[in-house]
């Protein structure tokens, strides 16, 4: 079976990564925003003055992406996930593509997730959309609500990923932000189960 896993907000911590950029703090455990909300740039304008053009600016550069921390937990959910299966990473960019793909590739390599020129990234290009690439056959890990319904309308299978920031928030449980997460992560490999 195939497995697409998004990046961002699944094994790289892009609000961490972001927050720092930007000068504000932040930590996963208590998650400072409000829970279920995705889009949370807006809240930020409102409550930090920071808006999407500040974020972009923080994203602007490959080492931004390239330094990323990873998720706590996201070495054991990739590793599970690819000793089982073809396991591939279907990204979206935010600000210039190539400059996000480059960093993110730099991600993946550093982590020996990926060897240079393998074709097991794929970044969206903008305007495109996940679900052009679901199949029966392929199952989309994704920690955002919107990718996950659009991918299963496309004829796909989806998991979405419990994180704070949306529908599955309640599901991310714990004492500390591994434990959370690694909880969050054991509901998604007990969902994969059941799928085969």
């Amino acid at each position: 079976m195939k497995v697409f896993l998004d990046m961002d907000g699944v094994v790289a911590d892009f609000t961490a990564g972001m927050c720092a950029a930007v000068g504000l703090p932040f930590s996963n455990q208590p998650y400072p925003f409000p829970r279920g909300l995705w889009d949370y740039v807006d809240w930020l304008d409102r409550v930090h003055h920071v808006n999407w053009l500040d974020v972009e600016l923080a994203c602007s550069s490959e080492d931004f992406w390239a330094d990323l921390p990873a998720l706590p937990k996201a070495d054991q959910l990739y590793n599970y996930l690819n000793t089982r299966h073809d396991v591939r990473f279907l990204t979206t960019p935010t600000g210039d593509t190539m400059v996000c793909f480059g960093g993110k590739r730099r991600w993946l390599e550093t982590r020996g997730w990926a060897v240079p020129h393998d074709k097991r990234m794929v970044l969206l290009e903008h305007g495109e959309t996940k679900e052009e690439y679901a199949r029966p056959d392929i199952v989309l890990l994704d920690d955002q609500d919107k990718n996950v319904q659009d991918f299963r309308h496309g004829g796909g299978q989806a998991i979405l990923v419990p994180r704070p920031w949306n529908n599955r928030y309640r599901e991310c449980r714990g004492l500390n932000a591994f434990e959370a997460f690694g909880n969050a992560n054991r509901l998604v490999v007990e969902e994969l189960q059941e799928m085969y």
